[in-house]
Formats: structure tokens, sequence, C-alpha cells
């Protein structure tokens, strides 16, 4: 569900931020899912629709609905970051537990078949 940017915004930024924001909110429900090449791949296009948004300078009459707007796609963002973090540390642990696995057992190995 695409959250309401409000009317002062130029249509064509108010596009680009509604892109921004769905494509974000489907980042958020990928990474929850743990569809990590998902996320990437999102994430690519909301950066190209961050860059056509801010093409041209914000006016001072869209300037509250803009910082509205970003910081709901920043809570959003800082979301997905957090569950990156969390797997990227699960990864780590369960690579660590494969390496003392396989030391432990290479050492098996030699005591076994000298």
């Amino acid at each position: 569900m695409t959250e309401s940017i409000a009317p002062l915004v130029c249509p064509k930024r108010k596009h680009h931020l509604e892109t921004v924001l769905e494509v974000t909110q489907r980042m958020l429900a990928s990474a929850e899912e743990a569809q990590w090449d998902t996320v990437f791949r999102l994430q690519a296009e909301q950066h190209l629709q961050l860059q056509k948004a801010f093409l041209q300078p914000v006016t001072g009459a869209e300037s509250m609905g803009v910082a509205d707007t970003l910081a709901r796609i920043q809570e959003l963002t800082d979301q997905v970051i957090s569950l990156v973090g969390d797997a990227h540390h699960e990864l780590a642990e369960d690579l660590s537990r494969t390496s003392r696995g396989r030391k432990a057992a290479a050492k098996y190995r030699a005591n076994v078949f000298p």
C-alpha cells in the first residue's frame, strides 16, 4: 500500500517518490522473507528512482512533503538494513561453525588414519 505524498510536491517528483516508497516497502517484505537477490535488485531500482526524483531542486513549497516522505523511506530502509545485518551475523556464525567442524573432522581423520 503506497502512502500519500503531500499534494504540494510537483507531479513528476511525487510519482518518483511514490515509486521509491513502494519499492522500499517491497524491499522490506523481501528482506523479511530472506529473498536477498530481490532485495538487492530492488535497491538498485530505489536508487534510480531517488536520482530521478531529485533531478530538479526541491522548492520551498515541496520541502515539508518531500522531507516527510524521505523520513518514511528512511524508516523502512533502516528496517531492511537491520534485517540484512541480522542475516549477515547469522551467516557468519554458520560459517564459523562449519569451519570448526571441518577442523575437528580433519583432526579426527589425522588421529584415526595416521
